[in-house]
């Protein structure tokens, strides 16, 4: 949250990307990391939040980021964060389901490629809970 806080305060023109996986995305507590004299009617504009609680709506969000098709946002895009890439891929993933593997692959490659060819950074986090049985 921090770094979309301050990929924010670069200029006024930056846009953030936040692909929202489990459904925990706080526009307040962002607010909050702001300076106190920001203001919200046009500092939020500047940030998208899509909700993605599985891999195609992750991948269908990489892919528009790749696509650059809706009404310029992209243009000035300082940072896309994904809030947890386990939360949609590990549902997926098994010893005998090798589409898992193939589709955890694409979304390696669609990272790759905004990093690479968008020159955008890609902060993602990794949220995995083990449950241990006694």
């Amino acid at each position: 949250m921090q770094a979309a806080a301050n990929a924010l305060k670069t200029s006024d023109d930056a846009t953030i990307l936040w692909i929202d996986t489990l459904n925990s995305f706080s526009a307040e507590r962002l607010l909050s990391l702001l300076p106190p004299d920001t203001d919200a009617t046009t500092t939020l504009p500047r940030l998208r939040c899509i909700r993605a609680f599985n891999i195609w709506q992750l991948l269908s969000s990489l892919d528009d980021v790749l696509q650059e098709h809706q009404d310029g946002f992209f243009e000035n895009l300082r940072i896309v964060v994904i809030d947890s890439v386990a939360s949609c891929i590990i549902p997926i993933l098994g010893a005998t389901q090798v589409i898992g593997h193939a589709l955890m692959s694409s979304v390696s490659r669609a990272l790759n490629a905004i990093a690479n060819e968008r020159r955008v950074p890609v902060l993602v986090r990794v949220v995995c809970v083990v449950v241990q049985r006694c």
